[in-house]
């Protein structure tokens, strides 16, 4: 969590922990609007389904998720009044003027506690694939027109990356499906276990040994800070690293295959235990 400074919740993770996000605010009630923290959250975005961020950098998921593939949320609530790490940034201001009683801090130690309850307590950790793969596929059909607008052709050759990553994504379907069966058999401890270290395997296998393009630290081939961005997140770093920040060609096919590799070792892991 990166604090409740204010009133607006946001949250940012991985594809595969987004229903996590959505059903665990669907349960805590948001101070002051009669609405959960969901409803308010929806609220501000139109009524429409809130978005899910994608992790850049900037808090404490960055070691554990760019570094080592540690599937991560953040989630927090912030003012519209730009108070954070200001000279004012302190105990009086959040006494008087951001949360008086702390009834946000109390609904967002609410919403951390359900979220840390309901992945210790799952028998098998609640990590959609499925979802994460078929975003993926998104991300590498436009960075193909990317490619196409810009160099006249696709100059990485991508097609076998997304149809790398729609393999991943019927291999998540698939241990889904086992998962599924298990619960419903009562499966023993031990066929959990397996089933824990596969899901957990796959997004390990999304990082590069390498690192990124002069960027060795981090790992993540799929989301990482952008490089002019701040803490804002950049997908598909290392193939755009390369190509379009650095121009180089040579160096993007490498890391294309990177990628490649990566996909199909994480729909790989997924395969045995379906």
């Amino acid at each position: 969590m990166d604090g409740a400074a204010g009133r607006h919740f946001d949250a940012s993770g991985v594809p595969s922990l987004d229903d996590v996000v959505y059903d665990t605010t669907k349960e805590i009630a948001w101070p002051g609007t009669g609405r959960t923290i969901y409803g308010d959250w929806s609220a501000d975005n139109g009524g429409k389904v809130p978005p899910v961020g994608r992790l850049g950098s900037g808090s404490d998921y960055t070691a554990f998720f760019d570094r080592f593939g540690v599937p991560s949320v953040n989630i927090g609530a912030s003012t519209d009044s730009g108070n954070y790490h200001c000279s004012c940034d302190n105990f009086y201001m959040e006494d008087h003027f951001i949360d008086p009683g702390w009834k946000y801090h109390a609904a967002m130690a609410q919403e951390v506690g359900v979220v840390t309850m309901r992945m210790a307590g799952a028998d098998v950790p609640e990590l959609d694939y499925g979802s994460y793969a078929a975003e993926v596929v998104t991300y590498l059909t436009a960075f193909q027109q990317r490619e196409t607008q810009v160099y006249g052709t696709d100059v990485l050759g991508l097609s076998r990356d997304i149809a790398a990553a729609k393999s991943w994504q019927s291999a998540a379907g698939g241990i889904q499906a086992a998962i599924d069966r298990q619960l419903a058999a009562g499966a023993p401890p031990a066929r959990f276990a397996v089933l824990t270290r596969a899901l957990v395997a796959s997004e390990h296998q999304l990082l590069a040994a390498q690192g990124l393009p002069k960027r060795p630290w981090f790992r993540n081939q799929l989301y990482a800070p952008g490089i002019n961005a701040g803490y804002g997140t950049q997908k598909l770093p290392g193939i755009n690293d390369a190509l379009f920040e650095y121009h180089d060609t040579t160096q993007a096919k490498a890391y294309e295959l990177s990628l490649y590799a990566s996909l199909r070792r994480a729909a790989a892991v997924l395969d045995p235990v379906t």
